[in-house]
């Protein structure tokens, strides 16, 4: 019953990863606890998270029993004694509880899946191969296997599971993060300088570089085609010429689609949808200040127009008013020289008489 190894593209087969069972936590009574990290937006990075994550898994799949159908299901006794093991080994704010409570849910559901898939759906025909637990998990109990089978080989699970696998195989956009999954990418992102904070940045951004292989290239035409579409949707709201509202963004314009609750596209696990409602609001107001900027330089150059048109117009008005004065002036002149030339003449007529007037008097005497 165990599962055949993976096979890469080239048909040869592929080294599979053993099964996690970290025996330095599981096993070791030292009671010293490992400090775990936290970023900006509450995530937990670093080596010591990548050792919270495999751990959550390994509590995941034996301590949770099988036979619950949903996470809710699940006693709280159960969740309490998960929890007290998280704080035993690791140092962990209790903030993240709730988070890290849904993701160890999650690692329970992926693991029933993968039971599903590669235990039990293959040999559904097969009644005698679904008797026992397989011997590599030798943990799940005899009477949680039988009711897990049972349950997962159902008309109504079958048909669900079939549509699943359909709506998986339409998937074109798939991510190549393996592990390390956006957190880490984020946070490798940091530690490299190409970011300089996590809090800031554009998970439109994280998406295509998760999907992009070790030359930067993507492999794939339909999530190229996509991150052309995130480009130019990114360029548009950089002119202002386009605004995104509350948790619909330039990602989610971009594939056409709002967030589903419980989950953040490009941001990883530990992410609310508030967290890209508040980048929108950061990006809206910058934009607003942006805008107010602007507008007050047109002011400001607007006023400067205005300014040098008075100006223009009062130099142009004392040259007027000065050429007028000048052609004044000119007139008087002319005047003054008229009068002058009028005194001269005035002055010979004068001179004239009397000269006259001597001569009449001396030829009298």
């Amino acid at each position: 019953m165990e599962s055949p190894p993976m096979e890469v593209e080239t048909g040869k087969k592929k080294r599979v990863r053993g099964l996690t069972t970290l025996p330095h936590l599981t096993k070791n009574s030292n009671p010293i606890r490992r400090v775990v990290r936290y970023n900006e937006k509450g995530q937990p990075v670093g080596p010591m998270s990548t050792q919270l994550f495999s751990y959550m898994g390994v509590l995941a799949r034996t301590m949770v029993p099988l036979r619950y159908e949903h996470w809710r299901k699940v006693p709280n006794a159960f969740k309490e004694k998960l929890w007290s093991c998280l704080e035993v080994k690791f140092v962990i704010e209790g903030k993240s509880r709730k988070k890290l409570m849904g993701s160890l849910g999650m690692k329970w559901r992926t693991f029933k899946s993968y039971l599903t898939r590669t235990y039990i759906i293959p040999f559904k025909d097969q009644p005698e191969l679904l008797k026992r637990p397989p011997p590599k998990y030798n943990f799940i109990d005899q009477e949680d296997w039988d009711l897990f089978v049972k349950s997962r080989l159902t008309e109504e699970f079958l048909n669900f599971s079939n549509s699943q696998i359909e709506r998986r195989s339409k998937h074109k956009l798939n991510h190549r993060l393996s592990r390390k999954g956006y957190i880490g990418l984020a946070d490798e992102m940091k530690k490299n300088g190409d970011i300089s904070s996590i809090e800031d940045v554009d998970r439109s951004l994280l998406w295509k570089m998760a999907r992009q292989n070790n030359k930067g290239e993507y492999v794939n035409e339909d999530v190229k085609e996509m991150a052309e579409k995130i480009d130019e949707l990114k360029k548009q709201v950089e002119e202002g010429s386009l605004v995104g509202e509350g948790n619909f963004d330039i990602l989610a314009m971009a594939l056409g689609t709002k967030e589903h609750s419980g989950r953040v596209r490009g941001l990883g696990h530990f992410v609310s949808e508030d967290v890209i409602a508040s980048q929108q609001i950061d990006s809206k107001e910058q934009l607003r200040i942006v805008k107010s900027q602007l507008q007050e330089e047109k002011d400001r150059r607007q006023k400067a127009v205005e300014e040098l048109n008075e100006e223009r117009i009062k130099r142009e008005e004392l040259e007027a008013e000065l050429r007028s004065t000048q052609s004044k002036l000119e007139m008087t002149i002319q005047k003054l020289e008229t009068v002058d030339s009028t005194v001269k003449w005035l002055q010979s007529q004068f001179e004239s008489f009397i000269q006259l007037s001597q001569e009449k008097s001396n030829d009298s005497n």
